[in-house]
């Protein structure tokens, strides 16, 4: 019996469609992601299939219980709470490279910078703004603000496929203004020890503040806003199709219909 015998007395069109596949499942004829795809059920059977667009190829839907099943569950829920400690500790040195980004930007600024003059010992490189060592510190510093925003904004959209875009949008705000906020707090708690000719950071150092904490933002919605983008691109110049099932949801989570295995 060929393959349109098969479809004429299986009849799989005219099954009732139940739901689509949610979650990434590979035919185990040609290795192609079967997810999005229609879940039908059989009438006489009672038995949840899709049909693999690929090759054809029937595949049951249903998960049977095992003892190998109820400890893969187990390990599933180990390796769960494992990724959720990833992911802090993840998020959390974003946020804190962030942070440091700014204070050790401010701290370079405020250290004294001697300039030939009897009284420019006590006065921090931020007053030297028409020098060549002010901006090849403040310029690389800059970069670093947007260049590892940008870099957790790509990190969010890929790890979160699942998210709203307001949620990705909302994330790469908050977080570099709770950076902000902590430097900002920082630069208002600053007060020079007695007996030293120098500043307060507070009149001079927050401007610097506010505008890290803005190239962070720029950087990290730069970042979530392409962020997949790149990625697609990446696989596709550096993985052959055979390899590409596997990341179907970076398509999937923007709409679009999952890469080929051919």
């Amino acid at each position: 019996m060929d393959d349109q015998q098969i479809d004429e007395a299986f009849d799989f069109g005219a099954m009732a469609q139940v739901t689509t596949v949610e979650a990434d499942r590979y035919c185990e004829g040609c290795g192609y992601n079967l997810r999005t795809q229609i879940v039908r059920r059989d009438a006489r059977t009672q038995v949840l299939l899709c049909r693999c667009p690929e090759c054809g190829r029937y595949h049951s839907v249903s998960d049977s219980a095992s003892v190998g099943r109820v400890w893969l569950s187990r390990v599933s829920t180990l390796a769960l709470a494992l990724w959720i400690a990833v992911l802090i500790s993840v998020f959390s040195s974003w946020a804190f490279g962030l942070f440091g980004i700014s204070a050790v930007t401010l701290d370079e600024l405020g250290r004294p910078w001697w300039m030939g003059g009897p009284q420019s010992s006590n006065i921090g490189l931020y007053a030297y703004t028409h020098t060549r060592q002010y901006w090849e510190w403040v310029g690389p510093m800059a970069a670093a603000s947007v260049g590892l925003a940008l870099v957790g904004g790509i990190i969010l959209v890929i790890v979160f496929p699942h998210w709203r875009r307001s949620w990705y949008v909302a994330t790469a705000v908050v977080v570099p203004l709770l950076a902000g906020a902590a430097v900002w707090a920082m630069v208002a708690s600053d007060q020079p020890r007695p007996g030293w000719n120098r500043p307060s950071m507070g009149t001079w150092a927050y401007p610097y503040v506010y505008g890290h904490t803005l190239l962070q933002m720029l950087g990290g919605l730069i970042g979530v806003g392409m962020g997949r983008q790149l990625a697609r691109l990446t696989i596709r110049i550096l993985l052959p199709p055979r390899l590409r099932p596997p990341l179907a949801f970076l398509w999937v989570a923007d709409g679009l219909p999952p890469p080929s295995s051919k």
